[in-house]
């Protein structure tokens, strides 16, 4: 069974290693980024349009990305997650990377479409 952060943080890891930023704290920023758009979307298409603009929302905000990456910055989980990830034969990664694409698309999409929408960024 596939995770899906666990396989994008691993993706985004590959990623900024073969750039030459092989710290964990890039991929941590990208899953971050990920739930960050996701979230706004979804408060956005709940609220009408709006976006959190006062401090309790911002905070429950900062709140939920900060625990949603604390898996992330274990060692023994990074090592976990790049043990599994490397093992992965041919077909599984063209389908991992196929999947992995497929929620990046979706996710800016949706995104750009529900604040089309509502003319939110506009």
């Amino acid at each position: 069974m596939i995770n899906l952060l666990d396989y994008m943080f691993y993706h985004i890891y590959v990623g900024a290693r073969n750039f030459g930023a092989g710290r964990t704290a890039f991929p941590v920023g990208g899953i971050a980024t990920y739930l960050c758009i996701n979230l706004l979307t979804i408060y956005a298409l709940l609220t009408g349009g709006e976006l959190p603009s006062h401090t309790p929302s911002v905070m429950i905000f900062i709140i939920i990305l900060f625990f949603g990456s604390i898996p992330f910055w274990s060692k023994k989980r990074v090592f976990q997650i790049l043990r599994k990830y490397r093992k992965e034969s041919d077909k599984f990664r063209k389908i991992g990377s196929i999947v992995v694409w497929s929620y990046t698309i979706l996710t800016f999409v949706s995104a750009f479409l529900v604040f089309w929408h509502y003319k939110t960024f506009l």
